[in-house]
């Protein structure tokens, strides 16, 4: 019998100006950036590109940073990008689950707003049960990986952080020979979670959501609420925003509860 593919998805997210982009030409290479087309606009400012590396499945999502939004100085935005995140999490969530966050920063621009960026996604989004690999961008010349690692890794060390694997690259292809390295990089850094850690980081996604809208179905309330305002709280929100995200939240978590037992649409990848 055939085995029946999975894919994996994949997150990419980090502050501006770190390369989420090119990170997603890097993984891509030749292959065109196709948009996935099951992609509905429940993924807002995410985008999404299916593609085959040696057989497997992804699906990668390029996100906007949570500071990108606030450099802006526009709290209904920040307030409306956080949501943006939440809703792409769960949607994702309800269709087989995240099995990676890959947390891009830029080299030479190493600044602490990846913090937050870490704190949205993998504490408050995604309750800390997905993996997070660190992908450092810029190492364009011939840079002592191991000399940057060792400077820096105690800024990722630690009870707070929890990385599971690092990678450096460079992701402009001027540079040849470093390009191809670094696209060898990401992609035997994906096959091998792939291989060795996607069921059950997925699996414990799936049971998460279903516990959390069957427990919204019965008492039609959001659990965790003290947890989420202090996570939202250390990510940089006002009380005022912090108010508004949650209260936003409640309404999509109500929705999702109603709907968390429709079948997919027939263009779904069935698992």
């Amino acid at each position: 019998m055939e085995r029946q593919q999975h894919r994996s998805n994949v997150v990419i997210f980090g502050d501006k100006g770190a390369g989420k982009s090119s990170l997603v030409n890097l993984i891509l290479g030749s292959q065109p950036a196709k948009i996935a087309s099951d992609a509905s606009g429940s993924t807002l400012d995410a985008k999404p590109y299916d593609m085959t590396i040696q057989d497997t499945l992804f699906r990668i999502y390029d996100t906007a940073g949570l500071h990108e939004v606030q450099a802006v100085d526009d709290p209904d935005r920040l307030i409306g990008a956080v949501n943006k995140a939440y809703r792409l999490v769960q949607s994702v969530a309800d269709t087989g689950g995240i099995d990676l966050l890959l947390l891009c920063i830029q080299k030479d621009r190493f600044v602490d707003t990846w913090r937050y960026d870490y704190k949205l996604f993998y504490e408050f989004l995604c309750h800390g049960m997905v993996p997070v690999a660190l992908v450092i961008t810029h190492f364009d010349h011939e840079e002592s990986e191991v000399d940057w690692w060792t400077e820096n890794q105690a800024e990722f060390a630690g009870k707070d952080f929890h990385i599971i694997k690092h990678i450096c690259i460079t992701a402009n292809p001027e540079f040849n020979a470093a390009y191809e390295a670094s696209r060898k990089k990401i992609h035997d850094l994906l096959l091998g979670h792939y291989y060795d850690k996607q069921h059950a980081a997925r699996e414990k996604v799936r049971r998460f959501v279903h516990v959390v809208h069957k427990a919204l179905e019965v008492v039609g309330i959001h659990s965790r609420s003290k947890e989420k305002t202090r996570i939202l709280g250390e990510c940089g929100l006002g009380d005022g925003e912090v108010k508004q995200v949650l209260r936003r939240i409640a309404h999509m978590d109500a929705d999702i509860a109603a709907s968390t037992y429709r079948q997919p649409p027939s263009n779904h990848i069935k698992y």
